[in-house]
């Protein structure tokens, strides 16, 4: 389209302007802006869903988070990082490589000899 004229009346043109702004914001977006409350040992619910749960569902991340412990600074609810990887850690997937490694191990302790006669 260089090098080229596009009539347009201002009322289209403004809706075209605030389209082209709204698909620039939306895919360059700034890093997260941190909060006082985001940083150090504790991280508040919006930080929370921005780093550790990015793309999930608030009611989701509510759920998951229900039983870890947490501070409430005026009308801030603030969670421990180090307990907030823990869960996360705790709750994931082996990789397969770790189940084939495990299952080496199973299968190595059940059928060792544990003494007794050879078999002639």
């Amino acid at each position: 389209m260089e090098g080229q004229v596009i009539l347009t009346t201002p009322k289209e043109l403004k809706l075209l302007l605030v389209e082209a702004v709204s698909i620039a914001l939306k895919y360059h977006q700034p890093a997260a802006v941190t909060s006082p409350a985001n940083t150090g040992s504790k991280v508040d619910f919006s930080g929370l869903r921005r780093e550790y749960y990015p793309g999930i569902p608030e009611s989701t991340v509510r759920q998951d988070t229900a039983h870890l412990s947490r501070t409430k600074v005026g009308k801030r609810i603030l969670f421990d990082r180090t307990e907030i990887e823990e869960h996360l850690h705790a709750k994931r997937r082996t990789s397969t490589s770790e189940t084939d490694l495990q299952a080496d191990d199973q299968f190595t302790r059940q059928h060792q000899r544990t003494g007794g006669r050879k078999a002639a």
